[in-house]
């Protein structure tokens, strides 16, 4: 603001010496060159013009990518069992924020965490795969959880505490726009799934070379105490 009070004062100044120099005489195209001066503030403003540099309004452009197709979302176990046909898997209900209430989602968790362990804890969901009947229970979705090498030991995803219940998971570069579930989803999982990683300081990222990304909420990124694959 100073700035420009100051230009402004100089340029008023300028106008009134040219004025002068006119009266006298002494400048032969002072009329012309005063005319258009005082054009020039009164219609472009001339004193930002000139000396502020312009800014940008323009939001920077996101890319489309498989992980945009992708949805992935902050849930919460809110019920789990023992799947009645299968020893190896839980049956979970996660609560998503749906007004359908609760996803029915099977995970084969039970060899690596004990249910209480999981009861009430806030997980990341694949939420658009197709649904695929797991032993006679429609699965609805995925929790991600990341593994070591040889898949001796496997953690859920941790989302902030204080996220949002059904929050949608961002990647910075990445516009979020998720296709409904069903066998695309699947092909963009299956291409993103070969570069989602744990690092080695328990961040959840994409590990793309062209554009990598952590896995966001509105509260912070998404982690895990064991670094490795995302799947």
């Amino acid at each position: 603001v100073n700035t420009n009070m100051k230009t402004n004062s100089l340029v008023m100044t300028m106008l009134w010496c040219m004025s002068k120099a006119l009266s006298f005489r002494c400048l032969p195209n002072a009329r012309s060159e005063l005319i258009t001066l005082s054009k020039q503030i009164q219609t472009k403003n001339f004193c930002q013009e000139s000396l502020s540099p312009e800014i940008s309004t323009e939001q920077p452009k996101l890319s489309v990518t498989e992980l945009s197709k992708l949805e992935m979302r902050v849930g919460e176990i809110v019920e789990i069992s023992r799947h009645p046909d299968a020893d190896e898997l839980y049956v979970e209900k996660i609560n998503l924020g749906e007004e359908s209430g609760p996803r029915t989602i099977v995970s084969g968790l039970v060899k690596f965490l004990k249910g209480e362990e999981l009861l009430n804890k806030k997980v990341v969901v694949l939420a658009n795969l197709k649904p695929v009947s797991m032993r006679g229970v429609l699965s609805m979705g995925m929790v991600l959880c990341s593994s070591n090498e040889d898949h001796s030991a496997v953690s859920p995803l941790v989302p902030p505490s204080d996220s949002e219940i059904g929050e949608l998971i961002r990647f910075q570069g990445h516009s979020a726009e998720p296709i409904e579930a069903g066998n695309r989803a699947v092909k963009a999982w299956k291409k993103v799934s070969k570069n989602v990683i744990v690092d080695n300081v328990n961040l959840a990222k994409y590990n793309e070379e062209t554009l990598p990304a952590v896995f966001m909420t509105g509260a912070g990124p998404v982690t895990s105490d064991l670094p490795g694959i995302i799947s």
